[in-house]
This record gives C-alpha cells, sequence and structure tokens, in this order.
C-alpha cells in the first residue's frame, strides 16, 4: 500500500487525510497523525502523533 492508497482509504472513512512524501498526515481535532505505510509488512501503518493544539481562524 502506497501513502496514496492509504490516504485515499482514510478519506473514504471520513478522515481528514492527506498524502505527502512517503506518509499520510491525518488530523483529527486537536492532534495530528503521521501514518508511514507498512507496504508488504502486516498491518496499514506505523503511526506517531504530533499533539500540538491547531487554532480554528472561526471559532464557534
Amino acid at each position: 500500500m502506497t501513502s496514496l492508497d492509504l490516504a485515499f482509504l482514510l478519506v473514504t472513512h471520513g478522515f481528514d487525510a492527506t498524502p505527502a512524501d512517503g506518509f499520510v498526515v491525518v488530523v483529527t481535532g486537536n492532534a495530528t497523525y503521521m501514518l508511514v505505510p507498512n507496504g508488504d509488512r502486516p498491518g496499514l501503518a506505523d503511526l506517531s502523533t504530533n499533539t500540538t493544539i491547531t487554532t480554528d481562524a472561526n471559532p464557534i
């Protein structure tokens, strides 16, 4: 599975996923995740997190 394949899979399941050079960035709430596809290895991806708080330009 490539990063484009993984991003497509995540987007079709309602996630905000963007493919990048060899990985996928997923933003949910205040967390940003970086997923690196596993290719032929078991599982879909290796996951790392970045919990920096994002600010919304249009708060409710």
